[in-house]
This record gives structure tokens, C-alpha cells and sequence, in this order.
């Protein structure tokens, strides 16, 4: 009798300490709950990580104007971050180029807020919303100049490509 008694006590006992682990939140039941958000929320966070990272370096790369006289045709967009007309330009630009199959021509950017992209336009004698197109050769071949639709620019990047002047 005294092993049955015993045995009891370790249930109440057991029971006590689910009980004081339920109310702590504690339990495995409660954690397996919130696995999948907590698994969830992992792969957002490597996603955005990823994303940033892809990000950075495509801005940097987009912004590397010695690819001009390489082989490929190029167009160059002077901008800055701070003018509205910059930024419409190079949305237009971005919309007309998607016409294109990528390795035709390379699209860089000569930020006017660093040195090297001010560099660039003072080279050219280019100012703000300005595109630079140049050849294969890295011989400028046509300035676009002011806010352009993307229909317009589309025309003028396919005759670029294939070598026509307008």
C-alpha cells in the first residue's frame, strides 16, 4: 500500500508541475504553436537579407562608368536622387529598356552626388536629366536631354542597338 501511496504523490506532483508549466507558457504544445510563424519569420528575414544584398550590389554595379567603350553599346543617365525629373527619367528609362534583351546594351548612371559620377559629367559636358549614348566604341553618339516618355526612348535605344542614327 505504502508503493500505491507513493505513486500518487508523484501524479499530484507531476500534475502540479504541468499546471505550473502551463501557466508559465512553457510547454512544448505552446512552442510547437508558434513554430511555424517562428519558421516563418526566418525565411522573411533571410528573403529581405538577400534582397538588400542583391540590391546594394546592383546599385554599385549600375554606377560603374568605365564599362563605356567595351564592346557594348551604353547609355548613361547623369542624375541625381534629389531631382524630380532625374528620377522620372530614369523610370522611363528602366520601362523602355525592359523592351530590350539584356546584353544588348548597358545602362549605367553617373550620380552627380559623388565624385566619380560628377566626374563623368563634366567629361561630357551633361547636366541634370541627361542621357549619354554611347557606341560599342565608347564614342558618344547621342544626348537625350529633359523628361522623355518610355515610347520615345524605346525607339531611340532599338536604332541605337542596331547602329542607325536618327
Amino acid at each position: 500500500m505504502a508503493k500505491s501511496r507513493k505513486s500518487k504523490k508523484s501524479t499530484k506532483q507531476r500534475k502540479a508541475e504541468q499546471a505550473a508549466r502551463a501557466a508559465s507558457g512553457a510547454t512544448r504544445r505552446s512552442f510547437m504553436a508558434y513554430l511555424p510563424y517562428i519558421l516563418g519569420g526566418v525565411v522573411l528575414a533571410a528573403g529581405l537579407g538577400f534582397w538588400g544584398v542583391q540590391s546594394v550590389q546592383a546599385h554599385f554595379a549600375e554606377q560603374d562608368t568605365s564599362i563605356v567603350g567595351q564592346g557594348t553599346p551604353t547609355i548613361v543617365q547623369v542624375h541625381d536622387v534629389t531631382c524630380s525629373s532625374c528620377v522620372n527619367l530614369q523610370r522611363e528609362t528602366r520601362a523602355a529598356l525592359a523592351a530590350l534583351d539584356e546584353g544588348e546594351i548597358h545602362y549605367r548612371v553617373a550620380n552627380l552626388t559623388t565624385e566619380e559620377g560628377l566626374a563623368f559629367a563634366s567629361k561630357y559636358g551633361a547636366s541634370y536629366t541627361t542621357l549619354l549614348l554611347f557606341d560599342g566604341d565608347g564614342t558618344l553618339s547621342r544626348r537625350i536631354t529633359g523628361e522623355t516618355p518610355r515610347s520615345r526612348l524605346r525607339e531611340v535605344f532599338l536604332a541605337h542597338v542596331s547602329g542607325d542614327s536618327e
